[in-house]
């Protein structure tokens, strides 16, 4: 029998039913899986039970942290619902990270710790802009003096922005670091 020059060609040493799915990130097929919107909806609801705890009880208090804990819990609840109910697709229960993949998760997590660590003694507004441009410096393919002005002068900008929205409007206070002193 011959194939017609329209049918389309597997280029698998596998026969047509057993070929796998390709995935972006390797092969997350095999071992046990876990559906996303549940993860994220128990990681979510976790956020704003942190948050709901921590929250003080100063008239300022409900509208920032309070609220939108609430708002989180309930997205929180319907994702754990479509996750429950089969919506979504699923990941691999163990990460990439610990099976030898996802280096840049690595960089950026090594990066999250030093933000988190140097914030109270560099400021939140110099690390913020720090850390927005070296993100964008590391994720650029292209890198050039050009592209380092731009990644700086958008971080300025979203740090400007951040600033003036979350302290003139919501009243929330942020370590200055030595800009303090």
């Amino acid at each position: 029998m011959q194939r017609s020059t329209t049918e389309p060609v597997s280029m698998s040493s596998k026969p047509d039913d057993q070929e796998t799915p390709a995935t972006v990130a390797g092969d997350e097929t095999r071992g046990r899986q876990i559906p996303v919107e549940i993860l994220t909806g128990v990681i979510m609801a976790g956020v704003a039970a942190l948050f709901l705890l921590n929250a003080g009880s100063t008239k300022l208090d409900w509208l920032f942290p309070i609220v939108l804990s609430y708002v989180l819990l309930a997205i929180a609840v319907v994702l754990i619902l479509r996750g429950v109910l089969g919506f979504g697709g699923k990941i691999p229960l163990v990460p990439p990270i610990l099976r030898g993949h996802g280096i840049d998760v690595l960089v950026f997590a090594v990066a999250a710790i030093a933000y988190a660590a140097l914030t109270p003694y560099v400021g939140f507004w110099i690390m913020t802009g720090l850390v927005i441009t070296g993100a964008a410096v590391y994720l650029d393919t292209q890198r050039s003096l050009k592209r380092l002005i731009i990644a700086a002068a958008v971080a300025v900008a979203v740090c400007v922005v951040a600033y003036l929205t979350l302290t003139e409007i919501f009243y929330v206070e942020f370590p200055l670091g030595f800009l303090d002193q």
